[in-house]
């Protein structure tokens, strides 16, 4: 699903994809070229006909801005309980349940306009009493959400060349103990890869913390 919000000659546009499962988000994946697809559907819109937009929203001149990706539960979320415990306790905890996961831009106006009240119960968005936000909200700058869609489009464009190269060696990755594809994969019988023999080696990628993931790209980009 794409929302829009028009606000001061802008149209905010974010991405949002419902899970029935469970979902993990780490800005990290991105370094490696993982977990594109949010990213991908907010590049691809930022390169969209923008006459068809300003069509549809009856506006005469707009500028298209990301303002987020987002992940939202698609279940009945459900909390143990003990008897006794206050509602509000267990509205908390139903409320975790429901919380989104993904990014946002760290605008004000713009996440009072995506939860109103101030205080977020579902936007993945946690504030101390000065107005700041926490280490823990996953928000970024217009500036770090750039590097973030230039960075996925720097990726895309380097497995189109690798493809193109015929470029089919399975080097698998890890990520931590045992978070790796080959888990899941379909073609393991094909590829042969097995991590007992010598030869075999998984791509170890370090799990690296938001604020750190924008230091490298921002330093990729000052180094090219």
């Amino acid at each position: 699903r794409v929302d829009g919000w028009v606000h001061d000659g802008k149209l905010y546009l974010r991405v949002v994809d419902y899970k029935t499962g469970s979902k993990q988000f780490h800005l990290s994946d991105l370094l490696y070229g993982l977990n594109l697809q949010m990213f991908l559907y907010l590049m691809m819109l930022g390169q969209a006909d923008l006459q068809a937009v300003l069509s549809a929203t009856g506006q005469t001149a707009l500028r298209l801005e990301p303002a987020g990706a987002l992940y939202i539960p698609a279940k009945d979320p459900f909390v143990s309980a003990q008897p006794g415990q206050a509602d509000a306790e267990v509205r908390k905890a139903l409320d975790k349940e429901l919380r989104r996961i993904g990014l946002v831009l760290d605008d004000s106006d713009l996440l009072e306009a995506m939860e109103k009240g101030g205080t977020f119960r579902f936007l993945p968005v946690d504030r101390r009493k000065d107005g700041s936000f926490t280490a823990a909200s996953c928000v970024a700058s217009a500036a770090q959400m750039g590097r973030l869609l230039r960075k996925t489009e720097d990726s895309l464009r380097q497995i189109a060349r690798q493809i193109a190269a015929g470029d089919i060696e399975a080097t698998p990755y890890r990520v931590g103990r045992d978070e790796t594809p080959c888990r899941f994969c379909d073609f393991r019988e094909a590829c042969h890869f097995d991590p007992t023999l010598r030869k075999d080696n998984y791509r170890f990628l370090p799990a690296e913390s938001p604020a750190r993931v924008h230091e490298i790209l921002k330093e990729e980009e000052e180094q090219a």
